[in-house]
């Protein structure tokens, strides 16, 4: 039996676990934790993650525990796996005022807008 991993949560779906092999699962099935559809999904054992994980970020399973150690693990802040989640889900255009409070999430969107995947659409006032 074999995991896919979701890339952009890093959902890992076990066909051991979850009694059913991949390619049964309808085209319409959505990762449960982020609705990403089949598509972003991976083989676990044949594409491993591009960072080298410790011990100390993994639960038992050898999986990571949070979105944030995942985000940790691959370099990207939960700001870029927001933004990213949202190009993913066919998000073209984000309008919105940059303070203070959101400077990071600004930054994710400005990586993406940069990519030529999104386009940030800034107000003056709120």
């Amino acid at each position: 039996m074999a995991e896919y991993r979701c890339e952009v949560c890093f959902f890992v779906y076990d066909e051991t676990t979850e009694g059913m092999k991949w390619g049964d699962l309808h085209e319409g099935w959505l990762c449960p934790v982020c609705e990403s559809p089949k598509s972003v999904f991976v083989r676990a054992d044949i594409n491993p993650p591009a960072a080298v994980i410790s011990a100390t970020n993994m639960d038992k399973s050898n999986k990571p525990t949070m979105a944030s150690e995942s985000a940790q693990l691959t370099g990207r802040s939960i700001s870029d796996l927001m933004v990213e989640t949202m190009v993913n889900w066919g998000v073209r255009h984000v309008f919105g005022m940059v303070g203070h409070s959101n400077l990071g999430l600004a930054d994710a969107i400005r990586k993406q807008s940069e990519a030529g995947k999104l386009n940030f659409i800034g107000i003056r006032h709120e």
